[in-house]
This record gives C-alpha cells, sequence and structure tokens, in this order.
C-alpha cells in the first residue's frame, strides 16, 4: 500500500509542474514528508496510536480490548512476529498456543500495540530455561523495559534495557516448564506499572509476587509478549490466553510541524475513513494564519492549496470524528510540496594550476535555494579525468571538498554533477591542473593532543604513506621528537604505521613525528602534547582549600625505600621526573596540622594528602589488625583509612591516613571526632578487604577483626547483620551487610538500655550495601548494657532491635520474636502473683516486680525502667505498711 502512496505522490508532483503558472528555474515537489513510524512519533496525536515500522507505518485509532487465545491458528493480528508461531504442541487451555525458541541469548517480541493511554496486559507464560514475560520497546532490539519473570533466578523484576539497570525487583519462588499467570496495569498519566506473577487466574488478588517502577519514555512505545534464550542454546517457550485491554475511542487528532519555504499545496493520504470525518486545518505556526482547510468524509489523497505563507514553519492539524457507527480511520502519509530550485557549483580549485604534491584537494562551493527550510540535500559527484572517483552529501551552502591520492606526474582533468532530492541535475564546467612530484604525508597521530596518561608507559606511533611506494619504490624515516630531543626512530618501506616506545615520568612534555624519503622531501607533523600527574596537593581536609604553610613532604616506597624528600609553602610538591604509577607512603608535616602518614595507590588514583587542622577536635587511635584468616600478614598489609571528600560537587572516598602496618600490626594516628571513615586492608597479591565503616568516638584503642563475623539473619531476608561485645578487645562491633545491595536507607542508634537520652550513636545514612561499626568501651561503659536499633529500607521498611550486654554471662535476647516474648512474660507475672494467697498479697507484689525487673534486664520483655520503678516503691510501701500493723 505504501508503495503506491509514493507513486502517487510522484504522479502529483507532475501533474502540479505542469498545471502550475510557470516560474523560472523552479520546480514543484514534495519538500517534507510524513510517512514512517519515526515521523509519526514526532507528531503530537490524541486516541491514536501508530501501527507498522518505517514506510510502511501508519497512525489509526486505538484498538478496543482483545483476548487471544490463539485458536484462529495465525498471528495476522500482530505487528511484528519474527520467530513466532501457532502451535498445538502445549496449550494452557483449547487447541492452541503461541510458541517462540530463541536462541544463543536472544530475545523474541511479539508486538501487539503501541502505548498510548491506560493499559492492562494478561497472558500464561509457560518458559523453558530462561527469562520472559512483557516488552515495552521503541523496537524489537534491546531499548526500552523489560517486566521479567525468571525461574532461574527466582526473580520477579522491571529491568531498564537504556540504563542497563533493574528499575526494581523482588524474589518469588518459580520453576520452569510451567504455566504461570502475568499481569501489569499501566497508568498513562502518572507512568506507574505494577506487575504482577501467580499460578491462578487472579494474579491481583493473592500474587506469589509483585513489583512495581515508574516508567519513562514509553509513550507510543509497542508492547506484548516476549521470551529470551539461555546464552548458548534455544529454549521453547508458550503463551496463551493474552488479553490486552484498550478503548476504541469516538475521536482523534494528528499534528505535525512542517519546514518549508514557497509552500503552494498539502497532501494528506487517508487510507481508510470509515464512520468518521477528518477536518484537515494547515496554518503558519508563526502567525497563526490559516492557510487552508478542508473536511472529508471519505479516504484518498487529499490536496489542499495554500496562501502565501508568513514564516518557513507549518502546521498540519487533522481532527477525526466519529460520523455514523464505530469508527476506522488510518493515516498513511501527509505532505508540504513547494517551488524548488536546481544546484549550482562555482569556485572551482584547483584551476589550470600547477601543484608539487602527489595528494590535491579539489573543492567546490556549492549552493542551493532548497537547503535550510525545505530540506533539500545535493548528491555531489565528483569525476577526475572523466572517472567517478568520489561523492559526497551536503545539505548547506558552503565548499566541498575531495581529497585526491596517489596522483602520478601529468595534466589532469576534473569535473563535478550535482542531483538535489528534487530531481534537478546540474553538470559543472571541465576544469584542470598538473602534478610534477610527491610527497611524504602524516596522519593519526596517537595519542591524541592533550591526552593525560592513566599509564608511564606508552607507544608514540603516526600513520605515514608515500606514492612513491607503489612507483619507484621508497623509504620514509620518522623521528619521533619529544621536548626537542629524538626519543625513537623507526623506518617504514610501504603505507603504515611508524611507532616507538617511551616511558614518561610526571609533568606535560611536546611532541611531533619528522619525516624524511629518499628524493629530500620532508615534512613534520603537528604537536601534541601529553600529559602525566605531576603535582601532589597538600588540602585541608576541613575546609578543601590549598594549605599553603611550609610544609615537609616524604615519600616512600611500601618496602621504606625513600623516593623523595621536598619543601613547599603554596599547597603543591611537583613531581616532575617522579615515577607516578605506583603506590607510596606519604608524611607530611605541616605547623597548624596533624602531622600525616598517608598510603594513596598510585598519583594516578589519587593526587591529594588531606590534613586534619589541630584546632578541629581529634581522637588519638590504635588500630590493630587481627587476621583470622590467614590472608592478611600485617607485615605485607596496608591500611587505608578513607573518608568522603567533596570533588567537584560530588563525594569521593579518598585515603586521609594509612600505611603498611609492620610485624606489630599496629596503626596509630589522630582521626576527627565523630566523623565516618571507611577501613581497607589489602595485601602484596592484591587481595583488598573493605572492613566496612568506622567512627572514632574516644581516644583509645580498636581492633580490626578479619573473618569472624558472627552473622545472623532477618526471618525471610537475606540481609546479615550482628551486634555484640568482643571481650578479647573489649570493643561494641556492629555489622550489616546486603549481598544483593537492596538496601536504600540504613538507620542506625545506638543508647543505653532503659535511658534513651544515653545515646552512644546516631546516624542516618543512604544506600548501603556493607557497614560496620566499632567502638572501645571505656570506663563505666563497660558495666552498661546497650540496645543496638537497625531501621533499614529494602523493598519494605524493617526494624532489627539487638540488646547488647558488656557483660559475658548474660545472654542478650532470646530466640523468638519480641512482642511474643513479652507478652509470654506478661502472663508468666500474673501466674506468679496468682501464687499468693491474699494474706501474702503484699509480698507477692514485691516478689512480682523483682521478677519483672530481672525479665526486662534480660531483654525477655521490655518495660520502661520509670515504670518499674514505680512499681516496686508502691510494692515497698505496700510491705512496710502490713508490718507497721504486725507491731
Amino acid at each position: 500500500m505504501k508503495r503506491s502512496r509514493v507513486v502517487s505522490f510522484a504522479v502529483l508532483a507532475v501533474l502540479l509542474v505542469v498545471t502550475a503558472t510557470p516560474v523560472a528555474a523552479a520546480n514543484v515537489s514534495v519538500v517534507s514528508q510524513h510517512t514512517t513510524d519515526s515521523d509519526f512519533e514526532d507528531a503530537t496525536i490524541t486516541n491514536m496510536s501508530i501501527e507498522g515500522t518505517g514506510a510502511g507505518a501508519s497512525v489509526v485509532l486505538v484498538d478496543s480490548q482483545t483476548t487471544d487465545g490463539f485458536e484462529d491458528g495465525n498471528l495476522d493480528e500482530y505487528s511484528s512476529t519474527g520467530g513466532w508461531s501457532v502451535t498445538s504442541t502445549n496449550p494452557y487451555s483449547g487447541q492452541y498456543a503461541a510458541e517462540v525458541s530463541p536462541s544463543d541469548g536472544n530475545d523474541n517480541h511479539l508486538i501487539a500495540g503501541q502505548i498510548s493511554d491506560d493499559l492492562t496486559l494478561e497472558t500464561w507464560i509457560y518458559l523453558g530455561d530462561r527469562q520472559g514475560g512483557f516488552a515495552i520497546s521503541n523496537t524489537t532490539s534491546s531499548d526500552g523495559y523489560q517486566l521479567a519473570i525468571h525461574p532461574g533466578q527466582s526473580r520477579l523484576g522491571i529491568y531498564n534495557w537504556t540504563s542497563g539497570n533493574f528499575e526494581s525487583e523482588t524474589t518469588a519462588s518459580l520453576s520452569y516448564n510451567t504455566y504461570y499467570r502475568l499481569a501489569i496495569d499501566y497508568d498513562h498519566s502518572t507512568g506507574e506499572v505494577v506487575y504482577y506473577v501467580d499460578d491462578d487466574s487472579s494474579p491481583r488478588q493473592s500474587p506469589i509476587a509483585s513489583t512495581s517502577a515508574t516508567l519513562s519514555d514509553v509513550e507510543g512505545t509497542t508492547y506484548g509478549p516476549y521470551a529470551q534464550a539461555p546464552n548458548s542454546g534455544s529454549a521453547t517457550s508458550y503463551f496463551d490466553e493474552f488479553h490486552d485491554s484498550g478503548f476504541t475511542p469516538t475521536s482523534g487528532s494528528y499534528q505535525s510541524q512542517h519546514t518549508a519555504e514557497r509552500a503552494t499545496q498539502a497532501a494528506v493520504d487517508i487510507s481508510e475513513l470509515t464512520n468518521a470525518t477528518a477536518t484537515i486545518t494547515v496554518t503558519d505556526d508563526v502567525s497563526g494564519k490559516t492557510l487552508a482547510q478542508t473536511t472529508v468524509s471519505s479516504a484518498g489523497n487529499h490536496t489542499l492549496s495554500l496562501l502565501d505563507q508568513d514564516s518557513d514553519t507549518i502546521d498540519v492539524q487533522i481532527d477525526f470524528e466519529q460520523d455514523g457507527g464505530t469508527p476506522s480511520v488510518v493515516l498513511d502519509d501527509e505532505s508540504i510540496l513547494a517551488e524548488t530550485r536546481s544546484p549550482s557549483a562555482t569556485n572551482p580549485s584547483p584551476n589550470s594550476e600547477t601543484l608539487a604534491q602527489e595528494n590535491v584537494t579539489l573543492s567546490v562551493d556549492v549552493a542551493d535555494a532548497d537547503f535550510g527550510a525545505n530540506g533539500d540535500t545535493v548528491d555531489l559527484t565528483w569525476y577526475l579525468n572523466g572517472t567517478q572517483v568520489a561523492t559526497d552529501t551536503v545539505s548547506s551552502n558552503g565548499t566541498v571538498t575531495y581529497q585526491a591520492t596517489e596522483l602520478e606526474d601529468g595534466p589532469k582533468t576534473w569535473h563535478v554533477e550535482l542531483s538535489d532530492s528534487f530531481g534537478s541535475t546540474t553538470t559543472s564546467s571541465t576544469w584542470s591542473f598538473d602534478v610534477q612530484h610527491y610527497s611524504p604525508s602524516i596522519e593519526s597521530l596517537d595519542p591524541a593532543d592533550n591526552t593525560s596518561l592513566t599509564t608511564r608507559d606508552i607507544t608514540l606511533s603516526a600513520n605515514l604513506s608515500d606514492t612513491d611506494f607503489a612507483l619507484d619504490g621508497d623509504t620514509l624515516t620518522a623521528d619521533f621528537v619529544v621536548d626537542g630531543d629524538v626519543v625513537g626512530t623507526d623506518t617504514l618501506n610501504s603505507n603504515g604505521t611508524a611507532s616507538v616506545s617511551y616511558t614518561m615520568d610526571g609533568g606535560s612534555a611536546s611532541w611531533h613525528v619528522d619525516v624524511s624519503d629518499e628524493y629530500g622531501n620532508s615534512v613534520e607533523s603537528e604537536s601534541r602534547t601529553i600529559r602525566s600527574p605531576s603535582t601532589l596537593r597538600i588540602v585541608n581536609v576541613t575546609s578543601g582549600q590549598l594549605i599553603d604553610g611550609s610544609a615537609t613532604v616524604t615519600a616512600k616506597l611500601y618496602s621504606g625505600e625513600l623516593i623523595f624528600e621536598k619543601q613547599t609553602g603554596d599547597g603543591t610538591i611537583d613531581l616532575t621526573g617522579v615515577p607516578v604509577d605506583r603506590g607510596y607512603i606519604i608524611e607530611v608535616n605541616v605547623d597548624g596540622y596533624r602531622s600525616r602518614t598517608v598510603a594513596i595507590r598510585s598519583v594516578f588514583d589519587q593526587g591529594s594528602v588531606y590534613l586534619l587542622p589541630e584546632g578541629e577536635t581529634a581522637v588519638y587511635q590504635e588500630l590493630t589488625l587481627n587476621d583470622l584468616t590467614g590472608e592478611f600478614e600485617p607485615a605485607e598489609t596496608t591500611l587505608y583509612i578513607e573518608r568522603p571528600i567533596e570533588n567537584n560537587g560530588t563525594l569521593e572516598w579518598q585515603a586521609v591516613a594509612g600505611d603498611r602496618l609492620g610485624s606489630d600490626a599496629v596503626f596509630k594516628t589522630y582521626l576527627e571526632e565523630g566523623v565516618r571513615y571507611r577501613l581497607i586492608i589489602e595485601n602484596t597479591d592484591g587481595a583488598r578487604r573493605d572492613l566496612g565503616a568506622y567512627v572514632a568516638a574516644v581516644n583509645g584503642t580498636a581492633t580490626l577483626e578479619v573473618g569472624q563475623i558472627r552473622w545472623t539473619s532477618p526471618k525471610g531476608d537475606t540481609i546479615q547483620y550482628d551486634a555484640y561485645v568482643n571481650e578479647s578487645s573489649n570493643n561494641l562491633v556492629v555489622a550489616y551487610e546486603d549481598p544483593e545491595d537492596n538496601t536504600s536507607s540504613f538507620d542506625i542508634v545506638i543508647h543505653e538500655r532503659g535511658n534513651d537520652s544515653n545515646v552512644l550513636l546516631d546516624e542516618n545514612l543512604g544506600a548501603v550495601n556493607t557497614y560496620q561499626y566499632t567502638h572501645p568501651l571505656t570506663g563505666g561503659m563497660n558495666e552498661t548494657d546497650w540496645v543496638v536499633e537497625m531501621t533499614v529500607d529494602r523493598n519494605s521498611t524493617i526494624t532489627i532491635t539487638e540488646p547488647v550486654s558488656s557483660t559475658a554471662a548474660i545472654e542478650t535476647g532470646i530466640p523468638i520474636d519480641k512482642r511474643w516474648g513479652t507478652l509470654a512474660g506478661m502472663l508468666l507475672l500474673v501466674c506468679i502473683g496468682a501464687l499468693f494467697p491474699s494474706t501474702l498479697a503484699r509480698v507477692g507484689a514485691v516478689a512480682v516486680v523483682a521478677i519483672a525487673t530481672g525479665l526486662s534486664w534480660l531483654g525477655w520483655i521490655y518495660l520502661p525502667m520509670t515504670y518499674v520503678g514505680l512499681m516496686g516503691a508502691v510494692a515497698l510501701l505496700g510491705l512496710a505498711a502490713e508490718f507497721g500493723d504486725t507491731i
């Protein structure tokens, strides 16, 4: 159908040329046409959708809801069916189901429609050894969203192809080779989609699992079922009872915009118009003037003559209204026709010249009055000595060039032919030039100009060519010059790449290539600059400013070998000539700042040393490594203490202290009080361990344990946590880990048990996957019981409360839910009180209060200590009164 429409436009253009008022050197042509799916996606459509792809696309009223059990034996109602078929092998119900067997990790999509309003989809799915579900995408390739179930990974998720990330996901116990019911509800106004899976016919009532996300940029995109194959091999999947709930509107509209000069007509091709009328309005977008308007009630190619336009922007508005029964509308394309001009070629170069090189640039100035608003393009064909040698396509007035290479000596002729997109052609005059001899050429220097190196050892290279290689033979000598000195030479006997190896220290260097041949010709390339980190900055960690005080900086290798010792007064250390691709231990001393020893992996990774002003509150820390794994020998292990530093508006973890631990496994330093640090250890074999967060609260020591975390998990969750007192180091340790990295928010409070005002730690963190906190218990802290409260947002909110006792003989909880424990404890107190006769009621009251105090202290029930104290006072007063009565 589309091919016939294109022909009709061509015939229309010819008729217009014949019947239009004669204009000198002008034709009438289609200068702007909307006929493809991408064209229609740029238009504004209401209650309409785009069907088909490429030039076969159309705009139609939104279809009504459908339920397809595939019992008709075909897939004719779907716009893309590649790889899909109807089979009777494994239907869920009836005789048939849709079958697809993708292979080698590929996806196969069955496109059912395009999103333009609220959408409800359901289907039964039977997966074989991979994932599947629904796809929402711009094409059948990976561009959009997958709403997938993956039995092999027990996952239900909404995956964003474009970003490569899951928008949301949850776990679901699923199996291959089993039918499941999938459903989605899409809210057009908010973009929110909810995704359900179950094994019965009502997945929204009590789903096995569900998840939701907000989709973006899906207006007008396609949707439908999909299945994916394993990375190697194939898998057969089945779909049945596919339900697509949409609506059939009674009206719709389409509005697009064109740019054109000298427009004469508009043409609208409506291939189907049943029970509806179409009002076509063409306006000048800038002035708002109506250029033409008509209402039609029959299908066909409708043309409208236009008034003179005021600007280059023209709007075409088509309003469809129901007229009778159920309307059916198909818009195939719409166009603007205008008077067009022929292109021209002037100002040729070279012309009647003698040239001294074998590579010659031919150039002409191309002009066309239809460039710009009419969107014309011109195909320019180059002819050298009567032979076509190249083509170019241009879309604006300007100079066009062609590089003629490896020309032999002798006279040459050349000309160009121009052909524009509206069918006009122009042949230029014939021009000439003469070639006498040849020189080598240099192309593609590598590294590029102003390259910042990430390694010291690099290769300098250049692509060389010479026409003489193909004639009498030649030898090119390429000298690579760095800062005026030749650092290497390479020779070539054919076109190719010359290169040398070069090792650079910190700083910058200028380099180029000098190339000479056997015939005395020589060329020099442009100069290029390469840079390697050359400055070590000394920064105030609090303000982020350079420290301009007198500083002594000593750099050593991890082995202790001295690299340099320098003085500075401006906050920078010049590293020119110093290797910058390896790790160092940097010692910095500046008056007014804490002396600092810092381990940095290389200047490429970190070019700043951060010092803490002496005026900031700091605590002395002795950090001792206790490796229970045998993997981190202290003498071969480096400790990195990092804290978040703002860099160009973002926070980055930067090393602010650290050293090779040495045989005593101890690192001593001052850390700013209350600041959250991250501790990382790394051995000489490259093994690393992130020990998590560390907050320095008081002067003291802390043991960094590796390999001894006694993880526990809340029922039904994969997160792990622990809170305990390490009796050997006398440290309170809290650890948390989310192996699936699903924690969006993590809040922690540590306070004295029964005294919420005595807070040891209160932190509100964002997304974390690993957290560790160590606090030395000194003085009266050893006699205090603590409560650790963690609030975790991880798909849902999880609250963890862990009592921690500093007395080893006291257990910190019972293995039941706190509410049930409290209820059981209360019932126990009632039972104990019932054991006392009325004559011993006052003694029983004292006994019940004493037992309640013990149960609460053990963590088996929770009673505020103020309440327990008040209860005890009342009981004691009652006992005293009884004692007075007996005297």
